[in-house]
């Protein structure tokens, strides 16, 4: 599978690089990952009135017959102006939808392995400066992929790069932000090197002293024999 791999300022590098091996997942759980992702992002809910909730409409507007008009036994009624709400949202709680980590990395890698494929995941090696949109418009229009695109850069590097927000077809995040959803609403994903690094987790990790050190060992009990 091959990346394709440019430099800051658009020309084509000859580095290899290799998304983690995973098992293609199903098309249905790459789908069922979407939706609880969907699903938890939307939790709020608006409250509404039913017509046993709101206040007044106690007594009856006028008698059931003689009056040559519309039976009604409340003014509170949904067909009334002032009266409740029919099938409103009540500010129910819903549940939030959880998928396993394993299963949320695997649909992940799964999504950029198929962009990869397609030739639509671009991997940025250097450091982009576009902090104006001159500078990103400019830098667009050097990229292989004409449609809609995510930037995804680290924490560190989103100062510089704020350019390309002002860009139509163009969204940023961060790699601490991005979920698989993110990744199927778009054409292409452009990353940075350290943001690939980052979410490949090619990066070694090293304890804070360098060094691990060995837990003591037990000091050796001697039994003794019983003396008669």
């Amino acid at each position: 599978m091959s990346i394709l791999v440019i430099n800051s300022s658009g020309a084509k590098q000859a580095t290899s690089l290799s998304i983690p091996k995973t098992k293609q997942l199903p098309d249905e759980v790459v789908a069922t990952v979407i939706r609880a992702t969907t699903a938890n992002q939307d939790r709020q809910h608006g409250t509404t009135k039913r017509r046993g909730e709101v206040a007044g409409g106690g007594a009856k507007p006028w008698r059931q017959k003689g009056t040559g008009r519309a039976r009604a036994g409340s003014n509170r009624s949904p067909l009334w102006r002032g009266g409740g709400i029919t099938f409103g949202p009540i500010g129910a709680f819903r549940a939030r939808k959880e998928v396993p980590a394993k299963v949320r990395r695997a649909a992940l890698f799964s999504t950029l392995q198929g962009l990869a494929e397609a030739g639509r995941l671009i991997v940025v090696d250097g450091a982009l400066k576009l902090s104006t949109s001159k500078l990103a418009s400019a830098w667009r229009a050097k990229l292989p992929i004409d449609r809609s695109i995510l930037v995804i850069v680290t924490g560190e590097e989103l100062p510089s790069v704020l350019g390309i927000r002002n860009l139509a077809g163009c969204e940023l995040t961060t790699t601490s932000d991005f979920t698989t959803y993110d990744l199927h609403r778009v054409h292409g994903v452009v990353l940075s090197k350290a943001a690939f690094s980052q979410i490949t987790r090619t990066e070694s990790k090293k304890s804070k002293s360098g060094q691990t050190t060995k837990a003591a060992a037990k000091p050796v009990t001697v039994r003794k024999e019983k003396t008669s």
